[in-house]
């Protein structure tokens, strides 16, 4: 084979071993495909530990349990049996969303991505005692 034909050979495999290591990345869903627009890595998902002691502890205390200063303002118990059984996940997140009009709760619609709502949620949720 000559020299020429050699390189050209070279380039098409090394450019064929390119494709199949990008193919296998968006199928994998370590990079999101879309037309015209550069491949994006996935984002981490959101440390619901670290949102939920930055956003919520001040008033709901750490594990759910908000301080008497707060709960006497009306903030509820969310380690408490009957509110985790008393609300849906759509509701907790519909309360993280919009806030609570009347109350101290802001909404945070504007302040958080849905993923860290989702992720808030499922905290939240980890409150409740077990069975």
């Amino acid at each position: 084979m000559k020299a020429c034909s050699r390189g050209v050979v070279t380039a098409v495999v090394a450019l064929l071993a390119l494709l199949s290591f990008r193919l296998s990345a968006v199928a994998s869903g370590a990079v999101e495909e879309k037309a015209g627009a550069p491949a994006k890595e996935a984002s981490p998902p959101p440390n619901a530990a670290a949102l939920y002691a930055d956003k919520c502890a001040i008033c709901h205390g750490a594990d759910g349990t908000p301080k008497p200063v707060f709960a006497q303002k009306g903030v509820p118990n969310m380690k408490a049996p009957e509110w985790q059984k008393a609300r849906t996940d759509a509701q907790v997140r519909q309360s993280i969303l919009e806030g609570k009009e009347g109350t101290m709760m802001s909404p945070y619609k504007e302040k958080l991505s849905a993923a860290e709502i989702d992720s808030l949620v499922t905290y939240i949720r980890s409150f409740a005692p077990a069975k």
